[in-house]
């Protein structure tokens, strides 16, 4: 049998990474989510890292693992050392965004293949109504693609963080730097995001 897809390493990577700088939350929860994780110890771990950060709530060893024990699940993902584990294997949270879109695409992957094998099953089920089984594979299949489209989607606070640097040099050298960038017509809009590049799709 077939292992499904996926990277413990780039998971611990994700983990460690906002454990080590929690900023890094911002380039990843837009898209990133529990249940694209392989080990579901990992899951609950950013489960609890999301709830903390959609709360405001600061992100560190320490109120990760007090938001576990609260919650009886500490043990259960390995406890303090192996959240101690995860922060002592990075050494740089630059490479985040990198590895959290590759949990998110091995995610997809194995939503792919359950989807793959509920709709080989139904194929074999001669007593459900042909139309049902129809429209049971066709959900199967969209929910797997509207979950790929809102993986290729940005969300603006992920391109403020990734256009930070371009902008700090737009405003040190502002008559030497060609951005390819192109406005957006609103003065609002272009002063948050700096204008638009060739390939960008801001969703508003």
């Amino acid at each position: 049998m077939k292992i499904p897809p996926h990277s413990i390493d780039a998971e611990r990577w994700v983990l460690g990474s906002i454990l080590l700088d929690k900023d890094g939350m911002v380039q990843v929860s837009s898209f990133l989510t529990e249940g694209d994780f392989y080990d579901p110890n990992n899951g609950l771990i950013y489960g609890a890292m999301i709830d903390l950060f959609t709360r405001n709530k600061p992100i560190d060893l320490l109120t990760v693992r007090e938001y576990l024990d609260d919650r009886h699940e500490l043990e259960k993902t390995g406890g303090n050392a192996y959240l101690m584990e995860l922060t002592e294997s990075i050494f740089t949270s630059a490479n985040i965004y990198q590895y959290a879109q590759i949990v998110k695409n091995k995610g997809i992957l194995r939503r792919l293949i359950k989807a793959g094998n509920d709709i080989l099953l139904a194929g074999y089920d001669e007593e459900t109504d042909l139309n049902k089984l129809l429209e049971k594979s066709e959900q199967a299949l969209f929910t797997v693609t509207q979950t790929f489209i809102q993986n290729k989607l940005v969300h603006i606070r992920d391109i403020l963080n990734l256009r930070y640097e371009e902008f700090a040099e737009i405003h040190e050298n502002p008559d030497h730097v060609n951005t390819g960038l192109i406005n957006t017509g609103f003065k609002n809009l272009d002063g948050k995001i700096g204008g638009l590049k060739p390939g960008d799709m801001a969703i508003l």
